[in-house]
């Protein structure tokens, strides 16, 4: 940070996940994780914008990597969370999955050369489909239970 400081520029880009968007049944701590990534990216964003520096959190989605042979699943299981059977299907996934690295690395090096980039980057028609349909839901949600978030002021 220093360095960028010092030149008055920069760019930072910080992987999150979809998972940081989108909570994901028996990935509680890697939902965690994504989410932070976005949270610590948006407060960044605006820490460094005076600086001449840029931050994008980058949320891919299934890309066609060894990643899910790196995942370390709970040794002691309650069998109602049913650990063995996502580990057997997310095992399945490893190197099948649609998204091609190659293409999001030319993204990654095409977004440090933008003036304006965005901060937040949703990377992958699976991410897309999954946060805007969140995002949705989250919507309807909020208008829902608007009554009862604006009844908290005193009268």
């Amino acid at each position: 940070m220093p360095h960028l400081r010092k030149h008055n520029s920069g760019h930072i880009i910080n992987i999150s996940s979809n998972a940081g968007y989108v909570g994901f049944e028996k990935a509680a701590s890697y939902n965690t994780a994504k989410l932070d990534i976005i949270g610590l990216s948006e407060a960044l964003a605006q820490e460094v914008k005076n600086f001449g520096i840029k931050v994008t959190v980058v949320a891919p989605g299934q890309f066609r990597t060894a990643f899910m042979d790196s995942i370390h699943y709970v040794k002691n299981r309650i069998a109602v969370y049913g650990v063995d059977e996502a580990e057997k299907m997310w095992g399945r996934f490893s190197g099948q999955q649609p998204g091609d690295p190659e293409k999001l690395a030319e993204i990654l090096i095409k977004i440090t050369e933008m003036n304006q980039p965005p901060l937040h980057l949703l990377l992958g028609p699976d991410t897309y489909e999954l946060v805007t349909k969140k995002r949705k839901e989250e919507d309807a949600e909020f208008e829902q239970w608007k009554h009862l978030t604006l009844s908290t002021n005193f009268d």
